[in-house]
């Protein structure tokens, strides 16, 4: 690496870091004041919203490192443009394809990451979230319990009594199961206390002296006329105990369920394996748009130094901030394409070739044509013309202002 080379990356690497960081906290503070409440009432409620968001950082990683990198390119290139540094390097017989050499390495060390990123860590990590998010739930909604209040959680609806949250223990308990077109449970016990089991302490409520209804519903199909006799209370049983344990939440709570029933707890090559063979309930579209869009968003990171460097060169100083904005806002807009040719896929009203490939590969177009004419060509930037109307007409509209402002006055 040449001195040249070392110098561009110093200009880039202190913005590139800064935006990561800026953006890094302020996506994880706006989660951190949500997660907070999802915690509240808990013990160690602060090592648990670290934990969590220590998941979530490879999710918003992930998100923010395109970003930051894009930024970090504009502003690096901004600066060395606005010192003349550029025309020196120019001067000197450095051209920008030059230039922008140890850019594109650069480029490939964050592609192998977001490798990593998309394809690997965040799928673990997400499913790390989900699980332990779902266990908080299921113990907030005890400890933020009202005396006589009903509240619901997954498939029941339960009411407590004089409650007790240093002993965790309560009287007069009343909890109605929904357990979908089979049947209906209804629990009641005159006291009971909650446990934690598992790795994520799952809580469990053990209840003492009560006794269980179960309703069995009539199969879809069946005569009405039987349960409007009354001969449908045969379907119902009761039952006495002095001693029961049941989940607080749904029957099947959170730590038994394994990763990968929701495509973003798959990997890449999950995603691969599995296009014709989905696994549980998801689609073959899910997996299909999800691996395209996870393949568009690894390989637009080296377009990225391309599209930047010639937004971050101006012949005219004035119109800097223009082109700045530009590129934002063209980033932003192709981000949402991405987003909008996911759900078409997924929903199974476009091909991927058509709302995913052909916009990454019109962006991939412009960028590549963008560089070619400010690296090796003499043409004028194709935007100037346009900036110097924009300009033109914000000038005459402020000096209208102004005048107007000023008669008033």
């Amino acid at each position: 690496m040449n001195t040249a080379s070392r110098y561009i990356l110093s200009q880039i690497m202190k913005p590139l870091l800064v935006s990561v960081a800026i953006g890094l906290l302020l996506l994880l503070s706006e989660r951190m004041v949500r997660l907070l409440e999802i915690t509240l009432g808990q013990t160690q409620a602060l090592s648990l919203v670290f934990e969590m968001l220590s998941y979530l950082v490879p999710h918003y990683l992930g998100f923010a490192l395109p970003g930051a990198f894009f930024i970090g390119l504009m502003l690096g290139f901004n600066n060395l443009s606005k010192n003349s540094e550029v025309d020196a390097f120019l001067a000197g017989g450095i051209g920008l394809h030059q230039l922008v050499r140890p850019l594109m390495a650069l480029s490939l060390v964050f592609m192998v990451l977001a490798i990593a990123m998309f394809g690997y860590i965040q799928p673990y990590t997400r499913y790390a979230f989900y699980m332990l998010k779902n266990s908080i739930n299921t113990t907030a909604v005890y400890y933020l319990a009202e005396e006589g209040i009903f509240m619901h959680i997954g498939n029941k609806t339960f009411s407590l009594d004089n409650i007790s949250r240093e002993s965790k223990q309560f009287q007069k308990v009343f909890i109605f199961a929904d357990n979908g077109k089979k049947s209906h449970t209804t629990t009641t016990a005159n006291s009971g206390r909650i446990l934690e089991r598992g790795v994520y302490n799952l809580p469990v409520l053990r209840l003492t002296d009560g006794k269980v209804m179960r309703v069995n519903l009539p199969r879809p199909g069946g005569s009405g006329a039987e349960g409007a006799a009354g001969k449908g209370l045969k379907n119902a049983k009761v039952s006495f105990y002095e001693r029961l344990d049941t989940l607080l939440g749904k029957e099947a709570g959170p730590l038994r369920r394994e990763r990968g029933q929701s495509r973003r707890e798959l990997t890449l090559m999950e995603l691969w394996r599995h296009i014709d063979n989905p696994p549980g309930d998801i689609t073959r579209n899910e997996i299909v748009s999800e691996f395209n869009d996870r393949v568009i968003r690894i390989l637009m990171i080296p377009v990225l130094p391309l599209l930047a460097i010639p937004f971050a060169l101006s012949r005219r100083r004035g119109y800097r901030s223009y082109r700045f904005a530009t590129a934002i806002v063209l980033l932003i807009a192709f981000n949402e394409i991405l987003q909008n040719g996911r759900r078409a896929v997924m929903l199974g009203a476009m091909p991927p070739l058509i709302v995913q490939w052909l916009p990454f590969a019109l962006f991939a177009g412009f960028a590549f044509w963008n560089f070619y004419r400010a690296g090796f060509t003499l043409a004028s930037p194709t935007l100037d013309p346009i900036w110097e109307r924009v300009h033109a007409i914000v000038k005459r509209v402020s000096a209208a202002a102004q005048k107007l402002i000023g008669i008033q006055t």
